[in-house]
């Protein structure tokens, strides 16, 4: 029963992450007290469920599997960050590259998340 219950709780939140993200901004805003802080949190903590969610959503509504291209996209973007890290810096500081890797991918499938919405709710209308 208990199983069951957890299982519907991250079924959910991978079906609507915008609720995990304000969920997971509100514990870390508790725990932080700092907004900045939070937000940046919150993205840290969602961001991979925004990607299983645009995957999952790209299967649904375009019949295409999409979890190869997900995967190696975000692998040539982390070499991508790597590379610009090393450029720019002179050193590559690794916490520093998960970090703007972390917060350009919430950023990037935040919007695919809703164009996919968007895009899904009008192709089933018309």
């Amino acid at each position: 029963m208990i199983i069951k219950v957890i299982l519907y709780i991250v079924t959910f939140l991978l079906v609507f992450p915008p609720i995990a993200t304000l969920l997971a901004y509100k514990i870390a805003k508790a725990l932080l007290g700092n907004q900045r802080a939070a937000v940046h949190q919150a993205t840290y903590w969602t961001a991979l469920l925004y990607v299983i969610s645009v995957t999952y959503m790209l299967s649904f509504v375009f019949h295409i599997h999409a979890a190869g291209y997900m995967l190696a996209f975000l692998l040539l973007f982390f070499m991508v960050m790597l590379f610009l890290q090393y450029k720019y810096a002179g050193e590559i500081v690794f916490r520093k590259v998960v970090k703007l890797f972390l917060r350009a991918t919430f950023l990037l499938f935040f919007c695919l998340y809703f164009l996919v919405v968007i895009v899904g709710i009008t192709m089933r209308i018309f």
